[in-house]
């Protein structure tokens, strides 16, 4: 039995000190929030329910503290935590996996059934999209054309949508994510700065001057530094002020960095140089400098051995530099040609390429032995050159071939070096027309899955381990994807039976929080008041917009009827002889666009017909700009078109 929520409002704890955003059943990333002393603390927000046994007690708080403020308000951030315990002995319930939506009705004093919007939102409804989904993600590409692209990969892979599009001074070279996921930094070395863009609103906020040429980026630890790589030296860019701190001698690049697991200091390689510059992650300064063969080339930490592992293109040695003393503990001897290294997520065991043999050796940083070795050039040919690791798996890409090496992780250290291979597309690396520093292979939000981006197939495709093959992929509008990265805003958790993100709330007025949980069973709706921004001295336009439903599918190449229904906003009367009832079709993803404008029909009806071209997912948006209606200012339609199963 069911029982009814509890609704209780608190004031003031220290819930909008901090923040996180992660997944249930997806991967992400943890975000940390840096706030100043409120001045004053306002509400938040507690429901409370216990359903089948099953206690949910949801909180939402604002994210930044709000002089006055004692309710929450539309258009900001906000923390949102779950917390779910045993009802009758107060156990923590831990490895869940929740799916939570806020959705604004519609209309005061209305609410679809719960059920029918958690199976509308669990199922994708392309008719019913949450105004907030805390379980989502995006996917984003860096582009050959100096661009970001933003995709929503959820209409299943393949039928993915853009979601934004983010001009660049020119193409960028490496990017990273700041600790709290709101912001994206992108080293543009043509252009000399390092683009900053706001990942809530997928804006270009700031230009950073950092020096010459910026390339490498690195982010501390404490995430308070992103650390750029610029002509000879470092530049430490505060990620909250987007000041440069400190610009730190280090050589010539190009520069690989890695920090101590105590944030305490850096390992800089300098290829330029043939040396490691040690700096000093607190005070901004080079501390030391240690000789670390002829040709050094990368740098990876193992917080399980608590020293830097070094690798050398000249003399083919390991040099493991210890993180205490920050003197040379040890080499290891391998073949000369070293490229990259990076320690599996324990931290213990490390892959090290060598490129120009088409060599995969193994390290293991507790005995600081190379412990196996082996040959896959037969697979991906000459020049493997990157890594990626998943929970289960070591992922070795090569610019020469179109195939990814899979390694098993747990077969590590244990004599003959294991591995399978998938095809992630057509071409190969090489094929494309520039590359990036930057990662081709990420792990996606699902614990056992990556995204593999190939600019030369101008696709992303997603791989799910177990299979022989990506289970699809998504095109990126023409453009050559250099680098893909995941932006991950949901439920993650943060704590024995808490799970929590960040989300910002869109519109004033009542919300239904949707919460769903398919083992335990549980579904419930809970009620959320947002008020109005006093300071956003909004217009209400004196004509309302309201599409009429459309078929959810239609057939390709026939016509397809469009209605909007304009009424009086006071009165509801509905409004006849307008002449600029607009609307825009699009297909999601891809190029294919029909504007028309809509005739009246009667009874302040506007109709428009539209033809479709080939089969996908369209979204139809509607304008009216005698009176301020905007695209954004009306709900959209969305239909799918698919071909008759009579058609050849």
């Amino acid at each position: 039995m069911t029982r009814p929520a509890i609704i209780t409002i608190v004031a003031g704890d220290d819930v909008g000190a901090r923040s996180f955003a992660g997944l249930g059943c997806l991967l992400g990333v943890a975000l940390g929030c840096r706030s100043s002393v409120p001045t004053a603390v306002p509400a938040r927000e507690v429901r409370r329910a216990v359903l089948d046994g099953v206690a949910v007690e949801l909180t939402v708080a604002p994210r930044a503290y709000q002089v006055g403020e004692a309710v929450l308000v539309e258009g900001r951030d906000v923390d949102v935590r779950f917390t779910f315990t045993d009802a009758n002995t107060g156990r923590a319930l831990t490895g869940l996996s929740p799916g939570a939506w806020m959705d604004l009705r519609a209309e005061p004093g209305t609410s679809t059934s719960c059920k029918d919007r958690v199976a509308a939102f669990v199922g994708g409804s392309l008719g019913m999209r949450a105004t907030v989904d805390l379980n989502a993600y995006e996917v984003i590409a860096l582009n050959d054309d100096a661009s970001v692209a933003v995709f929503d990969p959820r209409f299943s892979y393949g039928g993915s949508r853009l979601l934004a599009w983010v001009r660049l001074d020119a193409p960028g070279e490496d990017w990273l994510l700041g600790q709290d996921g709101r912001r994206l930094f992108v080293s543009t070395p043509e252009a000399g700065v390092v683009a900053v863009v706001d990942t809530t609103t997928w804006a270009l906020t700031h230009r950073v001057p950092v020096g010459p040429h910026p390339t490498r980026l690195a982010l501390s630890p404490d995430g308070k530094y992103a650390f750029v790589s610029t002509g000879a030296n470092l530049a430490a860019l505060d990620t909250d002020t987007l000041k440069v701190a400190a610009t730190i001698p280090v050589g010539p690049g190009p520069h690989a960095i890695a920090f101590s697991d105590d944030n305490r200091v850096a390992f800089v390689v300098s290829r330029g140089a043939a040396a490691v510059s040690v700096v000093d992650v607190r005070t901004l300064t080079r501390q030391r400098e240690v000789r670390a063969g002829a040709e050094p080339f990368d740098v990876a930490y193992s917080d399980a051995a608590k020293a830097a592992f070094i690798t050398d293109r000249g003399n083919g040695a390991i040099t493991v530099v210890d993180g205490e003393t920050l003197d040379v503990a040890t080499e290891l001897p391998a073949e000369p040609g070293l490229g990259a290294i990076r320690f599996a997520p324990d931290g213990r065991m490390a892959l090290v390429l060598n490129p120009g043999r088409g060599l995969v050796h193994v390290v293991d940083a507790a005995t600081t032995q190379l412990v196996s070795t082996g040959n896959v050039g037969d697979v991906l040919g000459e020049e493997p050159e990157e890594i990626a690791f998943t929970k289960y798996l070591a992922y070795v890409r090569s610019r020469r071939s179109e195939h990814v090496l899979m390694v098993p992780l747990d077969q590590l250290g244990m004599g003959t070096l294991h591995f399978a291979d998938f095809p992630a597309g057509q071409a190969p690396l090489a094929r494309a027309a520039r590359m990036s520093m930057a990662a081709t292979v990420v792990q996606a939000p699902e614990a056992t899955a990556v995204l593999v981006a190939n600019p030369a197939d101008r696709m992303i495709y997603y791989y799910r381990e177990g299979l022989a093959a990506p289970m699809g992929g998504f095109q990126t509008h023409g453009r050559e994807p250099r680098a893909v990265l995941v932006v991950d805003r949901s439920l993650r958790e943060q704590g024995p039976g808490i799970y929590s993100t960040t989300a910002r709330l869109g519109g004033h007025g009542t919300y239904d929080v949707a919460l769903f949980l398919d083992s335990p069973r549980v579904l419930h709706c809970f009620e959320l008041e947002v008020s109005p921004d006093p300071a956003l001295a909004r217009q209400v336009p004196s004509v309302q917009l309201t599409p009429l439903e459309a078929p959810r599918t239609v057939t390709t190449g026939e016509p397809v009827r469009l209605r909007v229904k304009a009424a009086d906003s006071a009165t509801s009367t509905p409004r006849q002889g307008l002449r600029d009832v607009g609307m825009l079709v699009l297909l999601a993803p891809g190029t294919w666009q029909r504007r028309l404008w809509a005739h009246h029909v009667g009874d302040g009806v506007y109709e428009g017909t539209v033809n479709v071209p080939t089969d996908g997912y369209y979204r139809v948006y509607f304008q009216l700009p005698s009176h301020g209606l905007g695209y954004h200012d009306v709900p959209t339609l969305g239909f799918v078109a698919k071909r008759d199963e009579g058609d050849p």
